[in-house]
């Protein structure tokens, strides 16, 4: 640590110091553990012999003793708490003798990030025994005032930390809501013109329509007319592309299955991106459905693979297009894109991750401006009409771009908590009428699952608990025991695996009642569990009538699992 920063760490300290000692005749030092003076009454610079300061020079440029004898000495007064006796013979001394007895007190400790601060009080032989008694006491008070001014120190750096974070949160949410409202002024104007637009529209493709059924068929007029009934189509779609940019827009809404709407895409997406890129699709199956315009879900989807595939350009790339489920609470919604208070609970998320040249932060923050592009010539609204679809389905938006790291654009779509996929009913065994009750701890690596599992579960009448991994599962059992009456354990998880976590909970209740959840097949999977006291096992993807049977069950069990 440099003198300076020694300087500006303990100024506060320094001060006490001086108010204490400098009216004392005896010269007070004081020193780091590596022999720098950080502060010296009157009497010791009188002592040193300079009028200029001695403050951040080494004690050892002003004693005859042998350098490593000094920092030897001032070691041991570093790692004692109490006072430690020794003697200093000063080269220059004014007008006094030159051999002092010394009695070295530490400070402040020796810490990771700091080194051990000591005073040093010098006394002629003569005087230094009654002197050193009333040291100690003044010792102990400079310490104790110290202690407290440390600890005001502290409480102050914490609320200047709070105050700095706030601020800046304050900065932020005053930015996004400058182009909220930009963008809504925006949006309110875009819907107007639309609206109005669409009624000249109507006018004009009404009297063409009109002028085309009473033309014959060999009319020199009729290719001129049916030139100005495409054209005026054209800038119909282009009226739709403002009215969902203005948040409007939703026609025609549906309860639609992300995961089946994008698959059934998958061949119209394929022949729109470049041949040097290779489009993954992750769409797991029974994904919480949403009220949403199927048409422009599409729009959307065909928009941001085709943004993708110009990002990777005439490189070889990866797009890849996955769906799922999250439960995203205040924290996890205030950072997407345009928070307007969003409500917490259950969203359906269509995410779109290509390997392309990604964006910088000014490119990102021009990404939904109406019209903006990083190509030679616009396309239309492109994102900014992404956007008002997705504020028109009260859902978010959250960015991850990097130069040269490649883009992932996420949207969440609030999920229709009582309109689960049919399929997520269907399902073998089981008259339907059974209902649990108490509280299920699910634990698994993957969101989607959590948050179609903790739907399903809260469905079968249970409170759910979740943890994102092994040791996070095992932390809340521990925490939990007495409250939980099942644990929907994942085999396959990082860090801590099913088998190693159901291992843990076992040491912590011998009667924990666990069903495993797995890929493998019950066979693969409960010959590792034989006699290891499982209490039943359901293969993934499962819907809600498997995940009943099973987890009825496991209650039904005569006793629990032994030890």
């Amino acid at each position: 640590m440099t003198g300076g920063s020694i300087l500006e760490r303990h100024a506060a300290l320094i001060e006490h110091f001086h108010t204490f000692t400098d009216s004392w005749p005896a010269a007070h030092m004081l020193v780091t553990e590596d022999g720098e003076i950080v502060a010296a009454n009157i009497a010791a610079q009188k002592l040193s012999g300079r009028e200029a300061t001695c403050v951040g020079k080494k004690l050892a440029d002003f004693v005859n003793d042998r350098p490593d004898d000094l920092l030897q000495y001032l070691h041991v007064c570093a790692r004692n708490k109490r006072p430690m006796p020794g003697a200093i013979s000063w080269r220059q001394s004014g007008n006094g003798p030159h051999d002092y007895r010394c009695q070295g007190f530490v400070i402040e400790p020796h810490s990771s990030d700091s080194l051990a601060l000591v005073i040093i009080h010098c006394e002629t032989k003569d005087e230094a025994g009654n002197k050193f008694i009333a040291l100690n006491r003044k010792m102990e008070e400079l310490q104790a005032a110290y202690h407290k001014l440390a600890s005001h120190a502290e409480a102050l750096k914490s609320e200047i930390a709070k105050r700095t974070r706030m601020e800046k949160e304050q900065r932020a949410l005053e930015k996004q809501m400058h182009h909220v409202q930009k963008l809504e002024s925006l949006g309110i104007m875009a819907g107007g013109i639309a609206h109005d637009f669409n009624n000249m529209l109507m006018a004009v493709l009404g009297n063409a329509d009109l002028a085309l059924a009473d033309l014959e068929p060999w009319s020199p007029v009729r290719p001129f007319i049916e030139e100005i009934e495409k054209v005026s189509r054209r800038a119909a779609d282009l009226c739709r592309q403002m009215l969902a940019y203005s948040g409007r827009g939703k026609f025609v809404v549906k309860t639609v299955n992300l995961s089946d709407l994008l698959l059934d895409m998958v061949g119209m997406l394929e022949i729109s991106v470049s041949k040097k890129a290779v489009l993954k699709f992750n769409c797991p199956e029974n994904l919480p459905p949403i009220d949403s315009d199927p048409s422009q879900l599409r729009q959307i989807i065909m928009n941001l693979v085709i943004n993708a595939s110009e990002a990777i350009g005439d490189r070889s790339g990866v797009i890849t297009v996955s769906t799922g489920a999250v439960e995203c609470d205040r924290a996890y919604l205030s950072a997407t894109f345009l928070d307007e208070n969003l409500a917490e609970g259950l969203y359906t998320y269509l995410e779109v991750a290509d390997t392309g040249h990604g964006m910088d932060e000014e490119t990102k923050a021009k990404l939904f401006d109406p019209f903006f592009t990083t190509k030679f010539t616009g396309r239309g609204l492109g994102m900014s009409a992404v956007l008002g679809i997705v504020r028109g389905h009260k859902g978010g938006i959250k960015v991850y771009s990097e130069p040269g790291r490649g883009t992932t654009i996420k949207l969440l779509f609030p999920s229709v908590p009582d309109a689960l996929s049919e399929d997520m009913h269907a399902g073998p065994a089981s008259d339907g009428k059974w209902q649990g009750k108490g509280t299920v701890l699910l634990v698994d690596d993957d969101e989607t699952v959590r948050a179609v599992g903790r739907q399903m579960l809260e469905r079968l009448g249970f409170n759910v608990l979740m943890a994102n991994d092994g040791s996070q599962g095992v932390a809340a059992y521990r925490e939990h025991t007495a409250e939980i009456d099942l644990v929907l354990l994942d085999l396959t998880m990082p860090h801590m695996d099913g088998e190693e976590t159901f291992r843990e909970m076992r040491r912590i209740s011998s009667e924990v009642r666990v069903v495993l959840s797995s890929g493998y097949n019950e066979q693969d999977v409960t010959q590792r569990f034989a006699g290891k006291g499982l209490a039943g096992f359901i293969q993934k993807p499962y819907t809600l009538e498997p995940l009943r049977d099973a987890i009825q069950k496991a209650f039904e069990k005569t006793s629990r699992p032994e030890d």
